[in-house]
């Protein structure tokens, strides 16, 4: 019997596998749990970009980006925000955990202030970012060789 797959198929098979991201973007937007009010797609600086954006006034948006997932979102100071800052909270931190494969810990870490560098997490991507002012950024990639 012939095996199913050419020879060359298989050791290509890891190759492939390899360049493929890590993440299910139908997923990771679905998990955020509530349907974005916008979606952009454009080709920017050599990459496909797809931008979900799922609340405004603060903000919290999705971008998957070349080989990389970007988690953004804002918080006001202001009085009369704490209910819609609270509501960006949730929605990131349900991002961040899809990505992380945890409980998204990285977006309390970067509320409090910390920088977070190429942090290794359960889903075998690195995050890094931090929140500057009322805007904060997170990007979720796959580990550098």
């Amino acid at each position: 019997m012939k095996p199913f797959l050419p020879a060359l198929a298989i050791t290509l098979l890891p190759v492939l596998s390899l360049a493929e991201p890590m993440w299910n973007e139908s997923a990771i937007v679905k998990a955020v749990g509530v349907k974005p009010i916008s979606k952009k797609a454009e080709y920017d600086d050599g990459c496909n970009v797809k931008r979900y954006a799922f609340l405004k006034d603060p903000s919290v948006v999705l971008e998957f980006r070349c080989n990389r997932v970007n988690v953004a979102w804002s918080q006001y100071p202001e009085k009369g925000f704490e209910k819609k800052n609270q509501i960006a909270l949730q929605l990131a931190t349900r991002a961040a955990a899809a990505l992380s494969q945890g409980r998204g810990g990285e977006i309390d870490d970067a509320m409090k202030g910390n920088v977070l560098r190429d942090r290794s997490l359960l889903s075998k991507l690195t995050v890094g970012g931090s929140c500057i002012s009322t805007d904060c950024l997170l990007t979720y990639r796959p580990p550098r060789k």
